[in-house]
């Protein structure tokens, strides 16, 4: 008789460990199916001794000790990569059973379970190293195929990690050329049946492999591995949009550690973070990291505060972006247009000058948000507010303006915008404050608009009906097939324009002559105290595209970012970047743990009164979300910093673990909003 621990595989489960008897032979890492509740789950033997030897604990146990119900005899997981779940799990404050759920579930298949895994590990050295490369996409893929096939000479295979599906189909076509035989493809597209024959394929293949995959299959278990190479490493897709919230980024970093392999990480801009960690001696560099990127293509600002807004109107395309579709079409060339994505909180202006209205400490550009005493303009980059006027002043403006005091407010709650078609919201019939007057012109009629792709779809077929234009964001885009077919597509017809979101750039994979941004502004609005490295990363992106013009419209120019991203200077961005997150103590100098909870507001404001209690040790800063939750429900949020070297921390964990499980626990979040 055996007593052993269990991992358990499961989302939701807080326990890191359960105990259970066989009277089969367990070894570690093994697969097994164990009752937990009311239903059974897949576990990971992780510690086994025989019952003789544990009779005190048997006796000691204030549970009843079930039996495991099913056992894989066969290990499966390398213990490897079961520490590093572990150790994922401490950092992202979850369990490791959690973490194994998010990157092993396809794993557990029992068709998966049963094959034999023969391969030999012949590896020629172990070494763990940090490696990072910065520049275009040619060149960085020029140096990974040298440094596959180094690691192949070696006797040692090769993880290739991508953040989406079509990016690794993509990386594919770059790669494998003279090593078809031994690439292999594995994302979340792979039919089951298919993927049985690939991991019987890579798992008896005694020559080194080439695995190009998306997060998920690092638990692939080649004893081999020389190399992880994390490809698109300033990509959002590595976070995981649900429980447990794990960064695949930092996954990949344990994982390699443990197993003594090089870790590589590329972009075409690095991540801030992974920069600051190069420059202080935490990563080496691959190939020197390029901060300036030079083009052909003629590069234009256009400053869109020269077209006077109207209540009714505001112009969504200037004179040089109708000037470059008469000449794409008259050139037969393809026009990339890219607008902001769906969902953005409106840009505030003032109609007399056009300015954008920004921060008064960090000069961002700022939202109009409502609460029950007032409008009020807030930074979603560094958290300022912005003071209201007296109501004395509000009466004289709305004399002046000839409008009702208890003129309804149209600009309220403009965090829940939910469509990209065009917002035009003026705050000269706001209810309770009416905000600063404008830095610039010292003007108070103050607009609120935004442009999306169906406004610029509008626009466009009504000056030039005879072009042909394809519009590529969430709502018209719903499969990979189709997004394949939509590019392919635009590519083919000569003259033709794509409108086009940030999901657009994943599919745009040759170059074009011409490319413009219609709107970008309101992404400064954005709650991310990283949305500036955003921007560049976008525009950069935009940039290497395009071989003859770039048109970029905005009202806010003398923002430096869109000077740093049309001269392709990374590194004067990256200067005042990691000078501002130093400043504010954001990542990398601390790490950010925001604790949220939704529910009735006067239910979740008392269970986060007695949270902040708990967590009376450290400083905690809790504050309500400027967007609804379900069916009205409200959400409050607590934010932790702690100092970069002192987590994780074992105390806290604790302290965090012991949250009831409504509390969402999110490490290192995007949004601080």
């Amino acid at each position: 008789m055996k007593i052993i621990d269990v991992i358990p595989i499961s989302r939701g489960i807080s326990v890191e460990k359960l105990t259970y008897f066989t009277s089969e032979d367990a070894p570690l890492g093994s697969l097994v199916t164990v009752p937990l509740k009311k239903r059974m789950v897949s576990g990971i033997v992780i510690a086994s001794q025989n019952a003789e030897d544990s009779k005190s604990f048997i006796k000691r146990a204030e549970f009843q000790i079930k039996k495991v119900s099913k056992l894989e005899a066969r290990q499966f997981f390398l213990k490897e990569f079961i520490a590093a779940c572990g150790a994922c799990a401490n950092y992202f404050a979850s369990s490791t059973g959690s973490v194994l759920h998010a990157l092993a579930s396809h794993s557990t298949e029992e068709e998966i379970q049963k094959i034999e895994n023969t391969h030999a590990d012949s590896r020629t050295e172990r070494l763990y190293e940090r490696y990072a490369i910065q520049a275009e996409d040619e060149e960085r893929f020029a140096h990974y195929k040298s440094l596959i096939r180094e690691q192949f000479a070696k006797k040692a295979s090769v993880f290739f990690c991508l953040p989406s599906i079509h990016e690794v189909e993509t990386a594919v076509m770059k790669l494998e050329k003279g090593i078809e035989e031994y690439t292999y493809v594995l994302h979340g597209g792979v039919k089951q049946k298919d993927l049985v024959a690939l991991y019987k394929k890579i798992l008896s293949e005694n020559h080194p492999v080439l695995i190009i995959c998306t997060g998920g299959f690092l638990s692939l278990p080649r004893k081999d591995i020389g190399a992880i190479i994390v490809e698109r490493e300033n990509s959002k897709g590595y976070k995981t949009l649900s429980r447990p919230y794990l960064d695949i980024r930092t996954f990949a970093d344990f994982f390699a550690k443990n197993i003594q392999a090089k870790l590589i990480v590329g972009d075409f801009f690095l991540q801030i973070e992974t920069i600051h960690r190069f420059k202080i001696g935490e990563y080496q560099e691959l190939y020197p990291l390029k901060f300036r990127s030079l083009t052909t293509a003629e590069e234009q600002i256009v400053d869109m505060r020269k077209y006077k807004l109207t209540e009714k109107s505001f112009t969504v395309i200037s004179d040089e972006l109708k000037e470059l579709i008469e000449q794409n079409k008259a050139n037969s060339e393809n026009l990339f247009i890219f607008t902001a994505r769906k969902g953005l909180s409106p840009t505030t202006v003032c109609s007399d000058c056009g300015t954008i209205v920004t921060c008064t400490k960090c000069q961002s550009p700022v939202v109009l948000h409502s609460s029950s005493r007032g409008n009020f303009f807030l930074c979603h980059h560094c958290g300022e507010r912005t003071a209201a006027r007296s109501e004395a002043s509000i009466q004289r403006s709305a004399r002046i303006m000839d409008l009702p005091e208890n003129s309804e407010d149209s600009g309220n709650e403009t965090q829940n915008n939910e469509t990209e078609t065009q917002t035009h919201t003026s705050t000269e019939n706001l209810t309770h404050d009416v905000p600063e007057l404008c830095k610039s012109c010292g003007g108070w009629r103050l607009t609120t608009l935004g442009i999306g792709t169906e406004r610029v779809e509008e626009e466009i077929r009504r000056m030039y009906p005879q072009v042909r234009v394809f519009v590529f964001d969430k709502e018209k885009i719903k499969t990979l097939k189709r997004a394949l077919t939509m590019i392919a597509e635009f590519y083919a017809a000569p003259g033709s324009i794509l409108i086009g979101t940030e999901m657009a750039l994943m599919y745009l994979d040759k170059p074009l002559a011409n490319t413009a941004v219609a709107s970008i502004d309101s992404l400064f609005s954005v709650p991310d105290f990283k949305i500036s490295e955003k921007i560049l990363d976008i525009l950069l992106k935009i940039r290497s595209l395009t071989e003859t013009k770039l048109v970029l419209q905005t009202r806010n120019p003398d923002q430096n970012v869109f000077q740093y991203a049309i001269g392709g200077n990374t590194m004067e961005f990256y200067r005042e970047e990691i000078e501002l997150r130093k400043a504010f103590s954001y990542p990398p100098f601390s790490v950010l743990i925001k604790v949220s909870l939704e529910g009735r507001r006067e239910v979740i404001a008392e269970e986060m009164a007695l949270a902040k209690e708990q967590l009376e040790d450290y400083s905690v800063d809790v504050f309500p979300s400027f967007i609804k939750g379900r069916a009205g429900r409200s959400f409050l949020h607590a934010l932790i910093k702690i100092p970069a070297n002192e987590w994780p921390n074992s105390k806290l964990l604790a302290k965090l673990s012991s949250l009831p499980p409504n509390f969402t626990i999110k490490v290192d979040p995007d949004s601080l909003l």
